[in-house]
């Protein structure tokens, strides 16, 4: 699976939930998540007419969801896409590249310095079960 709920304008904790639920009522499959994240900042991109309001707090509480239901539902992998922020990359994408390049940017376990975010305690925490 390939989910960006900041997409969908999924924001709480009962939101995600929906989600999953709905994925476990709709797949008898076993479940993996290729790429998935959620952002931690604001994302604007005013070239494709996007603003989509995005928190530290939010990221983790998509995370914590997640966790739970792979715990739960004995997930195969869980991929994070990015597990920092790519914003000096990002400065080096061409021109044409930049507003697709910045819809994931700020969706890493650490920001743009390194600095963990809430998400790495709770990643870490999971990781340690």
């Amino acid at each position: 699976i390939s989910f960006y709920p900041f997409f969908e304008a999924l924001q709480s904790k009962n939101e995600f939930q929906q989600a999953f639920d709905f994925l476990h009522n709709t797949i008898n499959k076993p479940i993996a998540f290729v790429e998935t994240c959620h952002i931690a900042e604001n994302l604007i991109v005013p070239n494709l007419n996007l603003a989509i309001n995005g928190s530290e707090i939010e990221q983790n509480l998509y995370l914590e969801t997640l966790l739970e239901n792979a715990q739960e539902r004995n997930y195969e992998f869980i991929v994070w896409w990015a597990h920092r922020d790519y914003d000096a990359l990002w400065e080096t994408f061409p021109a044409e590249l930049k507003d697709i390049g910045q819809l994931w940017r700020d969706t890493g376990l650490l920001d743009e310095g390194g600095n963990a975010r809430l998400s790495k305690t709770t990643w870490n925490t999971y990781l340690g079960k």
